[in-house]
């Protein structure tokens, strides 16, 4: 059995995280300079 798959898509995952983290915050500070 190989780890390596499933190893493979969980830094995947981590990484859509770690991405969709970014553009929230991203989000966050656009609405703060337009408020």
């Amino acid at each position: 059995m190989s780890l390596g798959l499933p190893l493979a898509g969980l830094t995947d995952r981590v990484a859509a995280w770690k991405r969709r983290g970014e553009l929230e915050r991203a989000l966050d500070r656009i609405a703060d300079d337009a408020a």
